[in-house]
């Protein structure tokens, strides 16, 4: 008998005091319930950290730089506290249908991060708001709420978030300069845009949807159509810009980022093997540094700290002949076999793929 007893209370003690939480904690929007809501200001301190909150024990939700979260219990003495490894905690008396603000802030002094949470008023918590763009949290959920968290900051983040990663892609030129004729009478050309790209990259993310994006890659085009036997060109150039863009976080997991960019375009040459065709020779041409601009759009998929994505970029700048070589001795730049080559038509459009590890 005592031990059915035991067993009893074994399995419906745990079911009644989660049905108390749950009768305490009430239904959202019921006039009897009252309102706090909790907002963590901006700070340099622990910009990277989160940290929960609790209420009488419970854990809330956790809070990162710069959000805030509704949260509605029923009235009553109620403890609020920061879980950390030394507490720290206010208690308030909540009546029903009021609402209620509590500010999380950490305070910097002697480099050391003290963290406090206390009840403000209406005005002071309006005033902040007014002032500041603060991104709304959602519901915890104890098994995601650490990787679902770190998510929010990649994708709606606070400042101060770094990435570094790499890019890929192809695209086409829009103008092309004819090189050689084929033995079918179609011409070989090359086009000063597009061909292949790879390069590094990098990005520093100053506000919550603003970052600044810097690369820096080779960009190869070739002869086309490039399966002449006899015939082999290519057009290289070093890329390196700065862009500032704007991003569009959507359903959880995707970020699209659009924005203008200027590019400087260096070490440009067209390396021509023509050696193999009737008259041919080996050409080098070399084209002074250029600036040029660029727009770009990209379209991430983030999962924990990366992200994969892919997009467009199109380029726009023009090249101007420094010198040239045939078979090693220098060309003439006025004569008219140059005028195709002596200011050459950079513009292209790309199609890219990118990976990117956020800091």
């Amino acid at each position: 008998m005592i031990m059915r007893k035991l067993l009893l209370f074994t399995f419906i003690i745990p079911f009644i005091t989660q049905a108390q939480s749950q009768k305490d904690h009430g239904k959202p929007g019921d006039p009897n319930m009252c309102k706090v809501i909790i907002y963590r200001e901006r700070s340099d301190a622990w910009k990277n950290r989160g940290v929960q909150v609790l209420a009488d024990n419970d854990v809330i939700t956790t809070f990162w730089n710069g959000s805030w979260y509704i949260w509605e219990c029923r009235p009553g003495l109620t403890g609020f506290t920061l879980d950390l490894d030394a507490p720290v905690g206010t208690r308030q008396y909540l009546d029903a249908g009021k609402v209620y603000f509590l500010q999380i802030r950490m305070l910097s002094d002697s480099n050391r991060v003290i963290p406090d949470i206390n009840f403000v008023d209406k005005e002071t918590a309006r005033k902040y708001f007014d002032e500041n763009r603060l991104r709304k949290l959602g519901s915890f959920n104890p098994k995601e709420d650490s990787l679902r968290q770190l998510k929010s900051r990649l994708l709606w983040g606070s400042p101060g978030v770094y990435s570094i990663g790499l890019q890929m892609g192809a695209g086409a030129g829009f103008d092309d300069a004819v090189l050689v004729t084929l033995s079918n009478g179609k011409n070989g050309t090359i086009s000063a845009g597009g061909g292949t790209m790879f390069g590094l990259t990098g990005s520093y993310r100053f506000a919550r949807c603003w970052d600044m994006k810097a690369e820096l890659g080779i960009h190869v085009s070739s002869l086309n159509p490039n399966n002449v036997s006899n015939a082999n060109a290519t057009f290289t150039r070093l890329v390196y810009g700065i862009s500032l863009r704007y991003s569009l976080p959507f359903a959880g997991h995707f970020r699209f980022s659009a924005g203008p960019g200027i590019a400087g375009f260096n070490s440009s040459v067209m390396n021509a093997d023509l050696t193999k065709v009737a008259g041919g020779s080996q050409l080098y041409f070399y084209y002074k540094p250029s600036l040029g601009y660029y727009i770009e759009s990209e379209m991430e998929y983030f999962f924990r700290s990366v992200s994969l994505g892919g997009g467009l970029k199109y380029y726009t700048n023009n090249y101007e002949i420094s010198t040239a070589y045939s078979n090693g001795y220098k060309v003439i730049l006025n004569q008219p076999a140059m005028d195709e080559f002596r200011t050459m038509n950079g513009s292209s459009l790309f199609l890219f793929w990118s990976f990117h590890y956020y800091l």
